[in-house]
């Protein structure tokens, strides 16, 4: 009788194990933290940089940023760097194992603030002449429209990666993609450091304040 019982219960242990599994899709791994953002930085890139060049030239002083200026060199640097730092820092965070979310925000604030710093400077101390040689009338609506497919993406990839909503995360990442058209700006709209900050940079934050709203909802499900 014991041994009865003892193969009735296994049975029905079999057959509830089954009828919890019976339902279950197999769940894809997400994608590494590196191929994430390698991902992200290579499509982005592509897609804003055809966007800038196919809607109008770049300004005919681009070069000379490069060139001539050490400061508008570092300028540039700096928002590079910013932008990077941004993507790394937000495809990582809220990811289970990775740094507080206050660490991963300290690199990314201080280079940004760097470069908003030098655009300040240049303010008083410009490296060129202003001029509205080569002003894009709509550059502010055009940087927020380019900003807005590599959002998504990063978007797409967080939903991967993140097992909760973290509002640090998507406003990095939308930092990070407002970062990309506010350098092509640079080089592609009128030189002018009050322009820059008004409509080259501006659209970063909203990208970044905006990106969170929609990923607090995307994130609800």
């Amino acid at each position: 009788m014991p041994e009865f019982d003892s193969h009735h219960a296994l049975a029905s242990r079999s057959r509830l194990i089954d009828s919890l599994v019976e339902d279950l899709a197999p769940v894809r791994v997400a994608r590494s933290w590196r191929s994430a953002v390698l991902l992200w930085l290579g499509l982005s890139w592509v897609f804003v940089t055809s966007a800038v060049l196919l809607t109008g030239p770049l300004r005919t002083s681009a070069a000379s940023v490069f060139t001539q200026s050490p400061s508008a060199l570092l300028e540039f640097a700096l928002g590079l760097a910013a932008g990077l730092t941004a993507i790394i820092a937000g495809l990582e965070m809220g990811v289970p194992g990775t740094p507080h979310t206050r660490r991963l925000f300290v690199l990314p604030a201080v280079l940004m603030a760097g470069w908003v710093g030098m655009i300040v400077y240049a303010m008083s101390n410009p490296s060129f002449e202003v001029s509205m040689l080569g002003k894009r009338e709509h550059c502010f609506i055009e940087s927020m429209v380019f900003a807005t497919p590599p959002y998504f993406l990063a978007l797409w990839l967080l939903r991967e990666r993140m097992p909760q909503f973290q509002a640090g995360a998507v406003l990095l990442t939308g930092a990070a993609a407002g970062a990309i058209p506010a350098l092509w700006m640079q080089l592609a709209c009128m030189n002018d450091p009050l322009h820059a900050l008004q409509f080259h940079l501006t659209p970063i934050l909203a990208t970044a304040v905006a990106g969170a709203l929609i990923g607090h909802f995307a994130f609800r499900k």
